[in-house]
């Protein structure tokens, strides 16, 4: 997982503009979006480009450098009681270039999301669940049969043929959701990352037939909303698999 971020990174600052510079329509090169007016067309927006499978898109609806900006590092080590390597947010922003490895590994790491997510939606049933484990491949034709299976992949064509159907109330979907513990979390949470209002959306939607259930994490800052996480609290309570990316079908949620 280290090895995919640090290559993610490479990749990112190599092929985009340097941040803070300009971009050809003369606005400051940023990889998010300028942001929404309601948490649910940040979450629409989302979607309708994942149906088109415009991932740039869909991670524009973020927030990254609103979201590195705006993270209490302090407030945010005080409430995990240790600081993790991997959590970019206990790191403090106190020269430029930092801010930049936090904006390129923020975006980088929700690209790496994605990824996982079309790894466990693409695996082949012979291979068994996805567990993001290393899967080996030493017998002969190995290597070609895996290929082969991956590339049979239909979960872009689904997500294409993907329907909005609407959107559901997260306290229905789950008793806990309202409870004032659940709340008094979501309200050190977001204090944390600095944003001024936080939204759980679940979407409900059709694919192929079925019902399934998009879950996300909205949050404001200022005026503006942006998404600022796959899953959300929602999700976490609804036990959805952590490579799946917020996304389930209804039938796998607890009744």
């Amino acid at each position: 997982m280290k090895k995919l971020l640090v290559c993610l990174l490479a990749l990112l600052l190599a092929a985009a503009p340097a941040l803070g510079e300009e971009a050809a329509d003369g606005s400051a090169h940023a990889f998010e979006g300028s942001g929404f007016d309601s948490p649910e067309e940040a979450v629409t927006a989302y979607l309708e480009a994942m149906q088109e499978g415009d991932v740039q898109g869909m991670l524009s609806t973020f927030a990254i450098e609103t979201y590195v900006d705006n993270v209490d590092a302090q407030t945010y080590l005080t409430r995990m009681g240790a600081f993790v390597p991997d959590d970019q947010e206990g790191v403090p922003l106190s020269n430029a270039y930092a801010r930049e490895i936090a904006i390129s590994r923020r975006y980088a790491g929700l690209a790496d999301q994605l990824y996982m997510q079309y790894l466990y939606y693409s695996w082949p049933e012979e291979y068994g669940e996805f567990t993001g484990d290393a899967l080996r491949l030493n017998e002969a034709g190995g290597a070609d049969a895996f290929l082969s299976a991956m590339s049979a992949s239909t979960f872009a064509d689904a997500l294409a043929g993907m329907e909005i159907v609407g959107f559901a109330d997260p306290a229905a979907l789950n008793d806990n959701y309202a409870s004032q513990i659940n709340q008094e979390t979501i309200a050190r949470q977001m204090t944390s990352y600095g944003c001024d209002e936080v939204a759980d959306i679940a979407v409900r939607l059709n694919m192929g037939g079925e019902e399934w259930y998009q879950c996300m994490w909205a949050a404001r800052y200022g005026e503006k909303w942006y998404n600022l996480s796959l899953s959300g609290n929602i999700g976490a309570l609804l036990a959805i698999r952590t490579n799946a990316g917020g996304l389930v079908p209804a039938a796998a949620l607890p009744e």
